[in-house]
Parts: structure tokens; sequence; C-alpha cells
């Protein structure tokens, strides 16, 4: 399983830093040299020594990649228009029917993977397709004219077309594979981005709360689901009993503690079971769908308990933190506002009545 995960991350590290190109030129120059081999068991000296150049061209390239291992484009596009002129060559001293125009088609899915890794927008990767595939066709045409014949025994020409073949669809699935992994790692890393800014914009950085604009959207949804179907709901408002003097007495820092605290045992205690929003400095909204005013005044009843009896613990020092709480709901009233106004007005009352309770209105 480690070796997999090992795979993984190399394959990713490849893709990120458009090392990959150094990893198609040691392919080729491995590939080269069985190349060369098989040219000289033959006696193809001519394609030996193309092959001997094609070696020392991808030594070069490798050797002048800068210290992360990346190449320049100019030295790319050498390469391709390199192995573009090495396949020509060998389809037309060996034949179409050894398979070389095969690596040349196998080119494409390459040129476009190259083209897609430089994030270049231009209409290079068609152009140089169309000029693959036109040269395929101008070979076989022209095969049975120029091809040497009889260089290679059928032992020696099932061996290479065989070779060949295998390089061919190497080629072509491994530059499929890379391009469609490095779409995916770009979508993905734009749905992560989206998901970021999403996050940024209906949440609180604070308190990881909603922000009040997406508040009032569930807010209208709740008042279109009592219209179709009958369901009440409940808003209520909270505020954190003298807030102010945390921040008198300990700092701002302590203040943002207190708040960051009890925003989470508020968002986990009600859960599931509704929406909580930073309403505005230490103010929290918490709406309850499909909830009446009694079950509501119950449920916020145990999260005022709670955060009664937890201690926030700030630089060494124990602060214990109440808070009042105005409950209404959609029962009584028909607007949503007047909702939110009477779950304010419970609020101010609560405070007035001595804090540390729930009202409702």
């Amino acid at each position: 399983m480690n070796g997999l995960k090992t795979i993984k991350h190399n394959f990713q590290r490849w893709i990120y830093n458009n090392n990959i190109f150094a990893f198609i030129l040691w392919t080729s120059l491995i590939v080269d040299a069985i190349y060369l081999a098989m040219f000289m068991l033959i006696s193809q000296y001519i394609l030996a020594v193309v092959s001997t150049f094609k070696i020392v061209v991808c030594i070069s390239l490798l050797n002048k990649s800068d210290d992360n291992g990346k190449n320049s484009v100019s030295q790319m596009i050498a390469f391709e228009v390199w192995v573009y002129g090495q396949m020509v060559l060998y389809t037309l001293f060996l034949g179409v029917e050894s398979g070389f125009n095969m690596i040349l088609l196998s080119m494409i899915p390459t040129v476009f993977f190259i083209e897609y890794l430089l994030r270049n927008s231009s209409m290079i990767s068609y152009v140089t397709s169309g000029v693959i595939c036109i040269t395929n066709i101008v070979l076989i045409s022209l095969n049975d004219r120029f091809a040497v014949k009889d260089v290679m025994n059928i032992v020696w020409k099932d061996i290479v077309q065989s070779f060949n073949w295998c390089i061919a669809i190497f080629l072509t699935v491994f530059s499929a594979t890379i391009f469609m992994a490095e779409v995916f790692n770009i979508s993905n890393g734009l749905e992560k981005q989206n998901r970021k800014l999403n996050v940024l914009a209906n949440y609180d950085p604070l308190t990881e709360l909603l922000l009040r604009r997406p508040m009032y959207e569930k807010i209208e949804e709740c008042v279109q689901t009592k219209k179709l179907y009958g369901k009440e709901y409940a808003i209520c408002i909270g505020d954190i009993d003298f807030f102010k003097k945390f921040n008198d007495k300990y700092g701002h820092e302590c203040g943002d503690v207190v708040l960051k605290n009890v925003s989470s045992v508020i968002a986990n205690d009600i859960g599931s079971n509704g929406h909580v929003c930073r309403w505005g400095g230490e103010e929290i909204m918490i709406l309850l769908p499909d909830t009446t005013a009694y079950n509501a005044s119950k449920m916020i009843e145990r999260v005022r308990k709670d955060i009664e009896g937890r201690t926030i613990n700030y630089k060494n020092t124990e602060v214990r933190v109440t808070m009042t709480f105005g409950v209404s709901s959609s029962e009584k009233y028909i607007m949503s506002k007047e909702v939110i106004e009477a779950a304010d007005k419970a609020l101010y009352e609560g405070k007035e009545s001595g804090r540390n309770r729930v009202c409702s209105g």
C-alpha cells in the first residue's frame, strides 16, 4: 500500500513540477539504445548512426535542464522535430510494415501533452498533428517505391514490429493519461478554489458561522416552506452577557476566543436541526426550520445551560460565559421580518430581567 502511495506521490510531483519531459527524455534514451543494438544486429548502420545521434541529443537536453529538471520551450520543440524526422527516416528505410509509422502517429497525443504542459494557447498542436497525419499518408503511398526490401528476416521483422507497437501504445497511453491527470488536477484545483471562495462569501472567518446574507436565504426557504406545507419555523437571537468586560479586562483577543468557543458550542448543539449565523458583533442568530416556539425554547434552553456549564481557558485563566436568548416563531407572525423583530425584542426583555435566560416573544 505504501508503495502505491509513493508512486502516486511521485506521479503528482512530476505533473506539478512540469518535470515529465525529463522522464520522456530518459525513456527515449533507453528506447534508442535498444534500437541501436537492433540496427547493429541487422546491419542497418545508417539507422544505427541516427539512433546514436538521438542518444546524444537526449543526453544533451538532460544536461541542459535547469536546477528543477525543466527544459525550455525551444528544447522541447527541437526534441519533437528530431523524433518526427527520425520516425520518417526509419519508415522510409525499413517500411511501413515494420511499424515505425505507428510510432510517428503516436506522436500526436505526445504533441498535445507537451503543448498543454507548456500552457501554450497557440495552434501548434493542431498544425503539427496535421503534418504528422499527412506524412503518414505520404509514407504509406510511397512505401512500395522507396522502402528498402528484405533488410530483415521474418524473425527480426516480427521482433522490431512488436517492439514498435509496444512503444507506440506506451506513448499514446502515457500522453493521454498524463494529459487527463493534468486536467483533473486543474479542475480539482478550481473546485477547491471555488469552495474556498464560497466559504469566504458565506461564512464568518472567526466563528465559521453563516453570515447575514446566506442566513436571509435560509429564512426565505422556511417562509416558502410554510406557504406550501404549513410548516412553522423559529428564530432565536442570542447575545453574550457582558461581552465588553472580556475585551476591557483581558483584551480583544480574549473576546475573540470567547466568541469562537461559544459559537462552536451552539453550532454543535444545534447540529442538523437548524442554521447558526453571526448576526453582528457578539449576537448570534439561530434558525430552526419545522419547529414551534415551544420546542425551540426547550432546545435553546439546553444550549444556554451547556454554555453556562463550560469553562473557557484563556492564558491560564478560567473564563465563564453566559448568554441571553430571545425566541420567536412564525406561529404568531406572517412576515419573517416580524419574527426577527419579535426575537430581538424578547432578547432585550431577557437582558432587562437579569440576563442568562431564554425569553419568548
